[in-house]
C-alpha cells in the first residue's frame, strides 16, 4: 500500500513444531502465533503476526476453493548423482483476510497457489533457472513451475504444470524454453521475453509488464556476512515477481528464480 514490498523470514527448530493432524493444526512454535488451522484440502487459515527490525507484520489469511494438487510419477528427478523433487501441491485458490504492516490494515481477496521443491545439493550447484507462471483459474487458465539445469546436465527443462480448460484439468511437461535477456537487475539476467514450449499445448509468448520485487535472502545479511556465504554456498539465489502478458492477450503473474554465481 505504501508502495513497498516486506519480506519476513522466521525459523524455529522441527521439535518446536505443534502438529495435530486431528483438529487440521500446524503451530510452528507454542510460544508464536504462526499457525494454519483447517482442511488443507478444502479451506484453511494461515495466521502471521511478529516485528522484525522494527515493523509490525499482521495477517490473517482463509484459503479456499482450494484445487486439488498433482504431481507427475513420483515427482522425483534425477540429474546423475542429484535429485530434485517437484510437488504442485496447490494449482489455484482463493484468499481472503487481511495484512497489516505497522497497523496499516488493508483487506485483501485474490488468488493463490503453493508448490514445493527441495533438493539433495545447493540450489546454486543445481539450479539455472527457475520459472513459475500462473493465469486464469481452475476453470480456463494454467500454473507452471519448470527449471533449466546448469552445467548442460539436461537440454530439456524439467518440471511440470497443470492446465485447465472447460473446467477440465490435464499435465503440462517443458520441452523448450528461450529467453531475450534484456535486462539486468542486481547483476543477472532477467528475463523480460521468453517464450515457454510445453509439449501438450501451443509455445506461449511471455512478455513483462510489471516487474514489482527482486529479493534474496542473503540481502538480511550484512557485506562480509554475503561475501563468505555466497563463497560457502557457491553463490546466491535471487527472486523476482510481477505480472506477465501471454500470447499478446492474456494477463498472468510471474515468479523467476536465478542462481547467481
Amino acid at each position: 500500500k505504501d508502495g513497498n514490498t516486506y519480506v519476513v523470514n522466521k525459523e524455529y527448530d522441527i521439535e518446536d513444531l505443534i502438529n495435530e493432524p486431528e483438529n487440521y493444526y500446524l503451530r510452528l512454535n507454542p510460544d508464536r502465533p504462526y499457525w494454519a488451522k483447517g482442511d488443507l484440502d478444502r479451506e484453511h487459515v494461515l495466521n502471521f503476526k511478529t516485528e522484525k527490525d522494527g515493523v509490525a507484520y499482521d495477517l490473517n489469511l482463509t484459503l479456499f476453493d482450494i484445487t486439488r494438487g498433482k504431481t507427475l510419477g513420483d515427482g522425483t528427478y534425477e540429474i546423475g548423482d542429484n535429485e530434485i523433487g517437484m510437488y504442485l501441491l496447490i494449482p489455484h485458490a482463493r484468499v481472503k483476510g487481511f495484512v497489516s504492516i505497522n497497523g496499516d490494515s488493508v483487506d485483501v481477496r485474490g488468488t493463490a497457489y503453493m508448490d514445493h521443491i527441495y533438493q539433495n545439493n545447493l540450489s546454486t550447484k543445481i539450479i539455472d533457472k527457475s520459472y513459475r507462471i500462473k493465469t486464469g483459474d481452475d476453470k480456463e487458465g494454467f500454473f507452471l513451475h519448470f527449471i533449466t539445469l546448469k552445467n548442460g546436465e539436461k537440454n530439456v527443462p524439467i518440471g511440470y504444470g497443470i492446465k485447465y480448460q472447460n473446467g477440465h484439468d490435464a499435465l503440462l511437461t517443458p520441452s523448450q524454453i528461450t529467453s531475450r535477456k534484456n535486462a539486468r537487475v542486481r547483476g543477472v539476467s532477467l528475463d523480460h521475453h521468453l517464450v515457454v514450449n510445453p509439449f501438450q499445448m501451443k509455445p506461449m509468448d511471455i512478455v513483462i509488464d510489471k516487474h514489482l520485487n527482486t529479493y534474496s535472502i542473503m540481502d538480511e545479511l550484512s557485506g562480509v556476512q554475503k561475501f563468505f556465504a555466497k563463497r560457502f554456498i557457491g553463490g546466491e539465489l535471487i527472486e523476482f515477481n510481477g505480472t506477465v502478458t501471454i500470447n499478446s492477450d492474456q494477463a498472468g503473474y510471474f515468479y523467476y528464480m536465478v542462481a547467481d554465481s
